[in-house]
């Protein structure tokens, strides 16, 4: 009977602290669920600014993630893409709109596969991913493999006209040119020494004659030494 009592007045006991037990796990609750909401990103996605490219064309891909603000949100580790090429890495910029703010991440690609690829989710975190991309790259726009070629065209003459102003320009400058041309070939040229007169002796050939005789008369005396007296001159008459 005693054991009896003593049960009913613990089980009092314990209901009259029940409720307070399950206020405080009730709170408990509250506050682990509020520290794991924003701790929570708010939403992530990925896009592109391009939908189709060329084989070798360089686009921008973008991760962003959406937190409340005071909220340090982590970063996508992305190493690789397949059929894809990293141009430009890490770059990132943080953006504050409102009560919240924009992590973003981008990625300069390219690829040399033609084709239709996706581009692959990336996760965050646990349950936490972006949504995959289609990402189109072509030989070159509106261009179908399966098509035949065109014929080779034949080249076309296309014919030379100068615009009016450039040809005014074109032709002072060709005068220009061969007036320059001329100077300096006037300049280079060697200078022609003047010819030397050469002064002409007016004494006749008869004048001269008159000198030599008179010159041999006047060494007469001296001849007549070593001549014999048999041999005479004749004296000349003029």
């Amino acid at each position: 009977m005693v054991s009896l009592s003593s049960k009913i007045i613990n089980s009092r006991g314990d209901r009259k602290h029940t409720p307070w037990i399950i206020v405080a796990a009730i709170m408990f609750l509250m506050g682990w669920f509020s520290d794991a909401v924003s701790a929570q990103p708010v939403a992530v996605r990925a896009y592109t600014d391009k939908s189709k490219v060329l084989l070798g064309e360089p686009f921008w891909l973008t991760l962003e993630v959406k937190t409340l603000n005071g909220v340090k949100a982590p970063t996508f580790k992305v190493d690789s893409i397949a059929h894809f090429e990293f141009l430009v890495r890490d770059s990132s910029h943080i953006l504050q709109q409102g009560d919240t703010t924009l992590y973003q991440q981008y990625f300069q690609l390219t690829s040399f596969d033609s084709g239709r690829w996706v581009i692959p989710q990336f996760t965050l975190r646990a349950f936490v991913k972006t949504n995959s991309l289609l990402m189109d790259v072509v030989f070159t726009d509106d261009f179908d493999p399966q098509k035949p070629y065109n014929d080779v065209q034949a080249i076309k003459d296309v014919p030379f006209k100068m615009d009016a102003e450039l040809e005014r320009w074109w032709y002072l400058g060709a005068a220009l040119l061969i007036l320059l041309a001329l100077l300096v070939y006037w300049i280079t040229q060697p200078r022609q020494s003047k010819p030397v007169v050469s002064s002409v002796s007016s004494v006749t050939a008869y004048t001269k004659a008159i000198q030599n005789l008179g010159n041999l008369k006047a060494e007469k005396p001296m001849r007549s030494v070593f001549m014999p007296s048999w041999w005479k001159f004749s004296e000349p008459i003029f």
